[in-house]
């Protein structure tokens, strides 16, 4: 059944004329097995610019972040600043089924490239348009970053310590929230498309893709006229105090929550015997009934009769041995994972998360993370590294243009690809 739905997609063609905005959006409609053509200026796409780079080679060729959101599509050099070049990209509109472009509102319209423009030469086209704060509105024409997107669309405002200012989450998010609501809106346009035979113009706004990551704000708002705070490494116990649901130990950091009730009653318990058990025992820990422990009635000294003890036993362990031992117990914990972590993970290994990609540029294989998902347990194969500068200039613009090679030639000396 998986190998069906990569096969059906196969059939699909989708020309991806986006920057950062909208690699992810081609991302997933190549992962799931559209043929997806990824086009840039002559010379390159300025994000091969973007780190880290294959053993720190700062090269066009050797940008990670660049293997990382083209993989598995096909790519070609169009200079869509000449009129010889948007006539090309005109003549692959009336043979593609997805077109996906991350221009300024107005440009592709300049450039009569838009979709009212061509949907006239293919009125199936699925035409995505991925913009800031979307084709229209006031800030239609405003400039973006990640930070400026993160912090109109809501989730800057609710990142850091709730004593200190907001802080920008540590990798960029908003281009990553855009583009997978872009894949989303496409699939459903394709599936309309099915239906009715019509092409439809998807208009993908950053900013409110980045509002669905927080719902709850607004709606808190709505209802209680309250702005949610910033929370922070700590969580609000009883009013007017926070206990840390991130500590540290000794080779990093675990996710801990002191807990009441049942589930409080179960993992306090685990903690308080397993700390007995090194010596490490503490008595308030011990005695307290966590089960029906009322935290409305904290105080600041029980608060630190808490902290000091568990962060002191934590300090003494690794991730590894918090995380086993508490599931051993029967308890709730979890580590606070990095990227080397991650990539050495038994649990993704076993699933057959990575995948091995040929590189015959570098010559050698990189592992892959696989998309996030299986059907049928498959994941979807990793067909392709992400293409070198014009890589696949001949096999499209001779296949489906039926260019020759003089006239290839003739438009690279041109500068048009």
């Amino acid at each position: 059944m998986a190998e069906e739905i990569w096969q059906r997609l196969s059939s699909v063609r989708v020309l991806d004329i986006t920057n950062e905005r909208g690699f992810l959006c081609g991302k997933i409609l190549a992962d799931l097995g559209a043929d997806v053509i990824k086009i840039e200026p002559p010379g390159g796409d300025r994000a091969r610019n973007i780190g880290p780079f294959y053993k720190a080679i700062l090269h066009p060729e050797k940008s990670l972040f660049w293997f990382s959101y083209n993989a598995n599509k096909r790519g070609i050099t169009l200079n869509l600043k000449k009129e010889e070049g948007r006539n090309l990209l005109r003549k692959l509109a009336k043979q593609t089924d997805i077109l996906i472009e991350s221009f300024p509102p107005g440009k592709m319209k300049q450039w009569v490239l838009d979709y009212e423009d061509l949907s006239k030469i293919n009125p199936g086209l699925i035409y995505t348009s991925i913009t800031p704060f979307g084709r229209t509105g006031p800030y239609k024409d405003y400039k973006e970053t990640d930070l400026i997107m993160m912090a109109m669309g809501g989730p800057l405002f609710l990142t850091g310590d709730p004593d200190r200012p907001p802080v920008q989450i540590g990798y960029p998010q908003a281009y990553l929230h855009g583009g997978a609501e872009a894949a989303v809106a496409t699939l459903m346009a394709l599936y309309h498309r099915e239906l009715s035979g019509e092409g439809q113009l998807v208009d993908l706004s950053i900013q409110q893709s980045l509002l669905t990551s927080t719902f709850q704000t607004p709606a808190t708002w709505y209802l209680n006229q309250e702005i949610l705070p910033r929370m922070g490494t700590e969580r609000a116990i009883g009013p007017g105090f926070h206990m840390p649901v991130v500590w540290p130990c000794k080779d990093g950091y675990v996710n801990f929550t002191v807990l009441g009730g049942v589930p409080g009653r179960k993992t306090m318990g685990a903690l308080a015997k397993w700390m007995e058990e090194e010596e490490m025992g503490d008595e308030f820990i011990s005695q307290t009934d966590w089960g029906s422990f009322d935290f409305y009635g904290l105080t600041t000294e029980i608060v630190a009769r808490t902290v000091e003890p568990i962060t002191h036993f934590f300090m003494h362990h690794t991730k590894a041995e918090i995380f086993q031992e508490f599931i051993r117990r029967g308890a709730m914990v979890f580590p606070v994972t990095t990227s080397e972590d991650i990539a050495r993970s038994s649990h993704l290994a076993e699933k057959g998360f990575w995948q091995e990609v040929e590189h015959p540029e570098l010559r050698e294989r990189i592992s892959y993370p696989s998309p996030p998902f299986r059907i049928n347990e498959e994941y979807p194969p990793i067909r392709r590294r992400a293409p070198l500068i014009g890589e696949h200039n001949e096999e499209i613009y001779k296949g489906l243009l039926n260019l020759s090679q003089k006239e290839l030639i003739l438009l690279k000396e041109e500068g048009i690809i």
